[in-house]
């Protein structure tokens, strides 16, 4: 969506793009170090977002006690 300026269609090229990039990530990737390289990856760029999750988790928590009262 953010490539694309917010349409939920885009174009084939800008797909295509997309999906080349991908796989030639995954293929380098996989070349490189194997499948333990793509597994690192996947946790690496899922780290940030599980951090944010946590933080997401403590806020909700707080925010039913203070509710609460």
């Amino acid at each position: 969506m953010m490539t694309s300026g917010a349409n939920s269609d885009p174009s084939i090229l800008r797909r295509f793009i997309w999906g080349t990039l991908m796989a030639a990530i995954t293929a380098v990737l996989i070349i490189s170090s194997g499948l333990e390289g793509l597994q690192t990856a996947a946790l690496i760029s899922a780290l940030p977002f599980a951090i944010i999750l946590i933080l997401m988790s403590f806020s909700l928590i707080k925010s039913l006690r203070q509710e609460k009262n």
